[in-house]
């Protein structure tokens, strides 16, 4: 039987970009039962930002599937 995944992720594994989003547009709401914090976005709208900090992995190292 073929195996069945939860999760299948594509895309870039070495690079991490960190974006500061612009308070001002931001929408975070609390729940006041359990203090988690949501953020709000309009789907498909493109969100205005402060800065993006790109981070390249110095090493490449590939996950290894497990056994």
């Amino acid at each position: 039987m073929p195996e069945q995944y939860d999760f299948v992720a594509i895309g870039d594994i070495v690079v991490d970009a960190f974006i500061e989003l612009n308070k001002d547009d931001a929408d975070v709401s609390v729940d006041l039962d359990t203090g988690r914090q949501t953020l709000h976005m309009p789907f498909g709208q493109k969100l205005p930002y402060n800065e993006v900090v790109v981070l390249n992995c110095l090493l490449y190292t590939s996950p290894s599937p497990r056994d």
